[in-house]
């Protein structure tokens, strides 16, 4: 009876790990503002960056907190993308925040951070991902923490070769 009742618990276990959702939050944050950028948004692709069956279910946008959460994401590698829309000369561009693979095996916190003059300057598009910056003892996430991390000189950008134009912070 205890070898079927643990055989039970162990099928349960496997069959819930099988079907787990994870999650995918975090901030966008301006670097020249350290403020949060609303309305901005946040979306998973597959790992080819080409739309899933549920892009819908995938597709977020900030709160003027600059906060996103995508929820009921299966484990498996995406592309997380990330746009918003300014306005310059009475026109109005979108500009892509950040796009680059990433893979979902639990739930994560991914932070964005902005540089909207880079994007002015027209700079070329090309994102280098800022390995992960761990802050000990954090106990609440916010966007000031977010914009706080952002300006820390930890933070790489290749100037030499202008080629930097967004990064996104792991944790």
């Amino acid at each position: 009876m205890k070898k079927l009742l643990f055989l039970g618990i162990s099928l349960i276990f496997v069959v819930n790990s099988v079907n787990a959702q994870y999650s995918i939050s975090g901030y966008i944050i301006s670097l020249e503002t350290a403020k949060p950028i609303p309305n901005a948004t946040v979306f998973l692709n597959d790992k080819s960056n080409l739309p899933l069956e549920d892009s819908d279910l995938l597709r977020v946008t900030t709160d003027s907190t600059g906060f996103y959460k995508i929820a009921g994401i299966k484990a498996d590698t995406y592309t997380l993308n990330a746009w918003t829309t300014y306005r310059a000369m009475d026109q109005r561009y979108a500009m892509v925040i950040a796009s680059d693979n990433i893979e979902v095996e639990r739930s994560r916190n991914v932070d964005f951070v902005f540089s909207e003059n880079a994007f002015k300057y027209r700079l070329h598009a090309k994102y280098h991902v800022k390995e992960a910056i761990e802050i000990l003892h954090q106990k609440k996430r916010s966007s000031d923490s977010v914009a706080f991390r952002a300006v820390l000189p930890q933070i790489y950008i290749d100037s030499k070769r202008g080629s930097m134009l967004t990064w996104y912070i792991k944790k």
